[in-house]
């Protein structure tokens, strides 16, 4: 969903669905919210033994990197992952 009546464009959903998939994540609903420079992501993700929900302002000029260069959506992904939750680590035993 883009704001108010505006419908997000069709290969800028296909990207941040990339995106969400690179992560590993396969069980997912996400929405995107355009701002004046950026866009908000909602994302809700199963994970662990959990569902989470993060949100996420991505640019618009780096998500208009990343559609053209590689290592630009890499880092992008990366910057991704440490955004959002994730599953805790495993604990130790005494």
């Amino acid at each position: 969903m883009a704001g108010a009546g505006k419908r997000v464009p069709g290969a800028l959903h296909r990207q941040v669905r990339g995106l969400i998939e690179g992560l590993g994540i396969s069980a997912y609903l996400f929405t995107l919210e355009e701002r004046p420079a950026s866009w908000r992501l909602t994302l809700e993700y199963a994970i662990c033994s959990g569902w989470y929900k993060g949100e996420v302002e991505l640019a618009k000029g780096r998500l208009a990197q990343a559609a053209e260069d590689e290592d630009e959506a890499r880092a992008l992904g990366a910057w991704l992952r440490e955004q959002l939750p994730s599953c805790p680590p495993p604990s130790t035993p005494p």
